[in-house]
């Protein structure tokens, strides 16, 4: 959405497509490494860390599902540890507060509410990240 809706903006008011960069022959979709599941742990990896700072992770919404995290989860982001919501939007905890959902993407998300989680945190992509019950 952050590159989809503006390239969308343009085109409506009439842009041509040839000006909005250059044309790409080959898509490339990323592999990442699957999560593991030990005990009543997923080990997965950080895979990205968008513009606001949220922390993208290769688990899935399903993987998540699964491990039946009644509202909350443990997480461990590098050398952090963190006990957090599992939320549906960034509203449901109050500004500069962490949270943890299931992004746009259908991946498990790191987040601070009106804030940069990856910066506070110090997380980059390739960190090693482990959800669990609380």
């Amino acid at each position: 959405r952050d590159i989809f809706a503006p390239v969308a903006a343009h085109l409506a008011k009439g842009a041509a497509y040839e000006k909005l960069g250059p044309e790409i022959a080959d898509v490339v979709k990323p592999t990442f490494a699957a999560p593991r599941k030990v005990g009543d742990s997923l080990l997965g990896e950080v895979v990205h860390v968008d513009d606001f700072g949220n922390i993208i992770t290769n688990i899935r919404e399903e993987e998540i599902v699964k491990l039946k995290l009644k509202g909350e989860a443990k997480i461990k982001v590098d050398s952090s540890f963190l006990k957090l919501k599992l939320c549906r939007t960034y509203a449901d905890v109050e500004r500069s507060q962490f949270l943890s959902l299931i992004g746009s993407h259908g991946y498990f998300e790191v987040a601070m509410n009106q804030g940069n989680a990856a910066k506070e945190l110090g997380v980059r992509a390739g960190d090693k990240v482990r959800v669990s019950c609380t």
